[in-house]
C-alpha cells in the first residue's frame, strides 16, 4: 500500500468514526435549572404554565410509523403536559386518533390539513374537515367544532395572513429549520458534531416569519403564537438497518409550546389558546 493510499485510508476511517460516533449519541436532557415543581403557578394569577408540543405525527400518517406508546414516553422525559396531534388528516385519523390523558399527559386531537394557499393545523376536531378548501372556510369548519385554526408552515404561505377565523401562527417549525438553514450544513452536522448541535441548527428564528407575525399583530390581536415541532421519527441514519435523528424524545427536548390556564383539560387549554397565553420556547439552549 503506498502513502496516498495509506492517507485515503486513514481518511475513510476517520470519516466513519466521526460519522458512527455523532449517528449514536444522544440528548440527555435540557441544560441548566428546571422547575423544582411542575406546573409552574403564574404569580398573581390563577393561571398556570402548561409545557406541551403542538404538531406531532403518528404512524396515523402517511410518513411516519411512530406510536402512540412512544410519544407518551417522549412527553414524560421531556415532561411534557400535554401534546397536540395534527397527523396528516383522513377519514382515519380523526376517526382513531387518540383524545384524553395517556398516563400524565393530555392528548388533544387535530390535525394538519392543506389548503391551496398554505397548510393549516387545526385542533381540537370531531370530525375531518374538508378538503383543499380556502384557510377561511377551513377555519369556519373547525371553529363549529370548538376548534381552532393556525397558520402551519408559515414559510410556504402563498398569500398574507388576513385570512377570517384564524387564531394565530406556527411562528417556528424544526422542518423548516432543517430545509431553511441547508441541506448540506445540515447534513455536516448530523456526520460530525454532537446530535445537540443539530438541534440547535433547527432552531431557526426566520425573520420573514416573525415580520410578518409582528405585521399582522397590528391588524388582528391576539394572533396566537405556537412552535411546530413537526414530530416525525422517521428519519434513518442508516436506512433499513435504523438509526434514527429526531426520535420524538430529541425533537420534544428541543422545542415547547407553553400554555397559561387553569387547568390541564381540552376546554381550558383551547381557551388560553384563543386568548393569546402562550409563548414558545427553544428547550435545547436551556429549559
Amino acid at each position: 500500500m503506498n502513502r496516498a493510499q495509506s492517507t485515503n485510508l486513514l481518511l475513510l476511517a476517520s470519516f466513519a468514526v466521526l460519522a458512527g460516533c455523532s449517528s449514536v449519541t444522544t440528548m440527555f436532557s435540557t441544560p441548566g435549572v428546571h422547575p423544582a415543581e411542575r406546573p409552574l403557578r403564574v404569580a398573581g394569577t390563577s393561571l398556570f404554565d402548561w409545557k406541551g408540543v403542538v404538531h406531532c405525527h403518528s404512524h396515523l400518517s402517511h410518513d411516519c410509523e411512530g406510536t402512540i406508546e412512544e410519544i407518551s414516553a417522549a412527553c414524560d422525559e421531556a415532561d411534557m403536559d400535554f401534546v397536540v396531534m395534527t397527523d396528516h388528516q383522513t377519514d382515519e385519523s380523526i376517526r382513531d386518533g387518540v383524545r384524553g390523558f395517556v398516563g400524565n399527559t393530555l392528548f388533544v386531537l387535530g390535525a394538519e390539513v392543506r389548503s391551496p394557499q398554505g397548510t393549516l393545523l387545526a385542533f381540537p376536531l370531531t370530525k375531518p374537515l374538508r378538503h383543499w378548501q380556502h384557510p377561511g372556510l377551513l377555519a369556519k369548519e373547525a371553529l363549529a367544532q370548538g376548534g381552532l385554526a393556525f397558520v402551519c408552515h408559515a414559510e410556504l404561505w402563498k398569500i398574507g395572513w388576513n385570512v377570517p377565523g384564524l387564531a394565530g401562527a406556527e411562528i417556528v417549525n424544526l422542518h423548516a429549520g432543517a430545509m431553511t438553514e441547508g441541506y448540506l450544513g445540515t447534513l455536516g452536522t448530523v456526520v460530525f458534531l454532537p446530535l445537540r448541535s443539530l438541534f440547535e441548527r433547527l432552531c431557526l428564528r426566520d425573520s420573514r416569519v416573525l415580520d410578518a407575525w409582528d405585521n399582522h399583530l397590528q391588524r388582528q390581536h391576539p394572533f396566537t403564537p405556537i412552535g411546530g415541532n413537526d414530530a416525525h421519527a422517521n428519519l434513518r441514519v442508516y436506512g433499513a438497518l435504523g438509526g434514527t435523528i429526531g426520535t420524538y424524545r430529541e425533537v420534544f427536548l428541543t422545542l415547547s409550546t407553553h400554555v397559561l390556564a387553569e387547568r390541564l383539560d381540552e376546554p381550558s387549554l383551547v381557551e388560553a389558546f384563543r386568548l393569546g397565553r402562550t409563548y414558545v420556547s427553544f428547550d435545547v439552549f436551556g429549559e
